[in-house]
């Protein structure tokens, strides 16, 4: 992603941002773009297959998360022909998506860490 620093404030092709944590949590952000990447951290995965992995995503988020992630430069897709009717869409991350893997494990394990500080808390 190309960048450049105007004053106080980090500019890149996508927006402006105050700084680099802001920039990062743009990229990231949501309920689905960093399970999918995580998803896609070991291998490339198949459509069905991150519907699978994530029962609760609807179609139209998986298809719109994707087209982000892809547009951002953190995901390729490929397709394979399994027959003459049919193909397969493989997503796998890119060079880049590659780099923010160690920011998603870091994150998990804190999550892992301190999921039993929070409790409901019933009012």
């Amino acid at each position: 992603m190309d960048t450049e620093f105007i004053g106080d404030y980090l500019t890149s092709l996508r927006n402006t941002y105050p700084c680099t944590v802001n920039q990062t949590m743009d990229l990231i952000e949501g309920k689905w773009k960093a399970v999918i990447l995580y998803h896609l951290r070991n291998e490339a995965t198949t459509y069905t297959d991150l519907l699978t992995k994530m029962p609760s995503i609807t179609k139209t988020v998986l298809d719109a998360k994707l087209i982000i992630l892809e547009n951002d430069g953190f995901i390729s897709s490929r397709s394979q022909d399994d027959t003459a009717f049919q193909s397969t869409v493989h997503y796998r991350l890119t060079d880049f998506g590659k780099t923010c893997i160690p920011l998603l494990e870091s994150v998990k394990d804190w999550g892992s860490e301190n999921r039993l500080i929070f409790t409901p808390q019933t009012f």
